[in-house]
């Protein structure tokens, strides 16, 4: 192999390329102008595709990049051969060149074409306006919506504010006929009732007690609005000591009653503490009031954590209640037991929904008839 290279590389017998030109300086200068020229343009092509390779490497062709810039820099190789054949008859190193020149170019030639699809699928200049200008509009739509529903929130919180307000006044205007009904009602049933017939009587202290419901329902309907203004001041609460505050008030006003009440481990929140335990001190009086038909009464409460979230329940045997109609359970004024069989105003699981909300978080209940219901809440939204 050396000696075949060698006997390429051999000159002595050959002469330079101007004798064939009969060395006459126009033709010498076009040849070597020409092919001076061309072999810088190569090299500068090759160069600046080196440039752009290390400056947009989010472009990824691989190495055909560098089999072309090396398919580039032998073609201008072979250019500045020829100038210097045209003094020193080195025709082999320039054939060598030039085979160096041909199996590059092969390979970038076998590479480009799977290449093509690739290059094909680039976005066009205008391809790329489009998309900008599609994308504007879409910018521009979104920001035109975003207002809308700005101003759709002001509205809305407007007219909530006005339903607070007029809820709040209307209550704190209807408690001063309330304590007259009760009021002229108790000092008749107290300076007559010798000279009043017993269904008199009878009417009277339906009377007290109509205005004394319509007073508790009064102050439900005025906790309820206050909520909206009441701002959340947020701590850390460990509702163990909380829950056990609310069960021994509630087991005092059970009385003689039997209630089993377990109550679980419970991990610390973030919450108001404040109407954190108004959610518990309604779950639970809701738990002892509707299982107190039952012999031997049980509650259980607790938390059941999860990777996402902390699901607090309180859980009992009574009466439940029937799944289908579980859409009203939340809403103020509903009730799913006739107010004969457990009195209630039907706003206090408003309050706790509204609560939980207010921090975040979701209600809800399972239950049957007959078999007892369970609610669960958290404070926080779920993470995802």
């Amino acid at each position: 192999m050396w000696n075949v290279i060698k006997t390429i590389l051999a000159s002595d017998t050959l002469s330079p390329h101007g004798i064939c030109l009969l060395w006459r300086p126009e033709l010498i200068w076009l040849h070597l102008t020409s092919d001076a020229v061309i072999g810088l343009a190569y090299f500068s092509i090759a160069i600046a595709l080196a440039v752009f390779h290390s400056k947009r490497q989010d472009v990824n062709f691989g190495w055909v990049v560098w089999s072309f810039a090396i398919f580039i820099v032998s073609c201008g190789a072979t250019h500045f051969f020829s100038i210097w054949t045209l003094y020193i008859p080195d025709y082999g190193a320039e054939g060598l060149v030039k085979a160096a020149t041909a199996l590059a170019s092969l390979a970038t030639a076998i590479a480009l074409w799977p290449l093509l699809p690739k290059a094909l699928a680039i976005p066009s200049v205008r391809q790329l306006q489009g998309s900008n200008d599609a994308l504007r509009i879409a910018l521009a739509e979104r920001d035109a919506a975003m207002l809308a529903l700005q101003d759709k929130n002001r509205e809305l919180e407007l007219v909530v504010n006005e339903l607070e307000s007029f809820s709040y006044s209307v209550s704190h205007d209807l408690r001063a006929p309330l304590r007259s009904i009760d009021g002229f009602s108790q000092i008749v049933l107290k300076n007559n009732l010798a000279q009043l017939s017993k269904e008199v009587q009878d009417y009277l202290r339906l009377i007290r007690e109509e205005a004394s419901r319509m007073g508790k329902l009064i102050d439900d309907l005025l906790a309820f609005s206050r909520l909206g203004r009441k701002p959340l001041t947020r701590h850390l609460v460990v509702p163990g000591g909380m829950v056990g505050q609310v069960v021994a008030e509630e087991r005092m006003r059970a009385g003689a009653r039997a209630v089993s009440v377990r109550v679980g481990e419970m991990p610390s929140v973030e919450a108001d503490a404040a109407l954190l335990r108004q959610v518990f001190v309604n779950l639970v009086s809701n738990a002892f009031k509707y299982s107190r038909m039952r012999e031997a009464a049980t509650v259980e409460i607790g938390c059941r954590e999860t990777a996402d979230e902390k699901v607090f329940f309180i859980r009992d045997n009574g009466a439940g209640f029937d799944m289908k109609y579980s859409q009203k359970l939340f809403g103020i004024f509903q009730r799913l037991h006739h107010s004969e069989d457990f009195e209630g105003t039907g706003v206090g699981l408003a309050i706790v929904q509204r609560i939980i909300v207010r921090h975040g978080g979701r209600i809800w209940a399972e239950a049957a008839p007959d078999q007892g219901a369970a609610f669960y809440f958290t404070l926080e939204p779920k993470h995802v």
